[in-house]
């Protein structure tokens, strides 16, 4: 995954937190 030249706390968490969502759904 690439690091965005300006690191975005928030875009961050919400980009962690669809992940774990989409991890949930695929269980």
């Amino acid at each position: 995954m690439p690091v965005p030249r300006h690191w975005d706390p928030g875009n961050l968490i919400a980009s962690n937190a669809l992940d774990l969502v989409s991890m949930g759904f695929a269980l």
